[in-house]
């Protein structure tokens, strides 16, 4: 068992406090954010504590640090805080549901991977994956470092994923379609070609908008 910290005071973080109470033997202490953001000092019957004090109440190696639960700023968020973790001392945690079914080749470090979720075999997933429930992520397919994929995406086979995409609930991707980096694939959109980094997409079989996914990011 190990004493968990989650990074973050919303409802998604609130969700994985209980997935890892309930699927896990992970104890949840309580819940970081930068000291801005921290409000009444109290989420979910639980503490906030503040991010840039945390040494002071949970020093390295007492804790693992969870998420952000989030794909603000095109991930780039969740990238950053990883990063300041690692380079604090804290050890990242994971977290991937009992009823996911994975036969990857490779995930690198701290995944999310909720329930139902496929990912076939020959896949390669880089660090910081978050997957939401019932997603599936074809054979033989590449994904860069901290993408995030909403609830029911489907990765067609032998598709590439380029760093900090985003797909949004219901994304679709046919096989061996390539996306560059930093792409947004917003409702229900459908991919069929391959699109340039930063791309923007919007409903089935759309060309990419013209507005690129930096200028959007913090929509997103």
């Amino acid at each position: 068992m190990s004493d968990v910290i989650i990074f973050g005071a919303s409802y998604a973080a609130r969700m994985m406090r209980v997935y890892l109470e309930r699927d896990t033997d992970h104890r949840v202490l309580g819940y970081t954010t930068d000291k801005a953001f921290i409000g009444e000092g109290e989420f979910d019957g639980r503490p906030i504590f503040a991010w840039e004090d945390l040494e002071i109440t949970h020093p390295p190696g007492s804790v693992e640090i969870l998420g952000p639960v989030s794909h603000r700023e095109m991930n780039q968020l969740r990238l950053r805080k990883h990063a300041e973790a690692k380079a604090r001392g804290y050890t990242l945690a994971s977290f991937i549901h009992p009823t996911a079914q994975i036969y990857a080749e490779h995930i690198g470090e701290a995944p999310i991977i909720l329930e139902y979720c496929i990912i076939q075999p020959g896949t390669v997933i880089g660090d910081g994956l978050i997957c939401w429930s019932g997603s599936l992520i074809g054979h033989d397919c590449v994904l860069g470092d901290y993408c995030f994929l909403s609830a029911v995406c489907q990765l067609g086979g032998r598709s590439i994923i380029g760093d900090r995409c985003y797909l949004a609930g219901g994304a679709r991707l046919t096989p061996g379609v390539t996306l560059g980096e930093e792409t947004a694939v917003l409702n229900g959109g459908v991919v069929a070609t391959n699109v340039p980094p930063r791309s923007v997409l919007k409903g089935p079989h759309e060309r990419p908008l013209r507005v690129t996914s930096d200028r959007i990011h913090k929509l997103l």
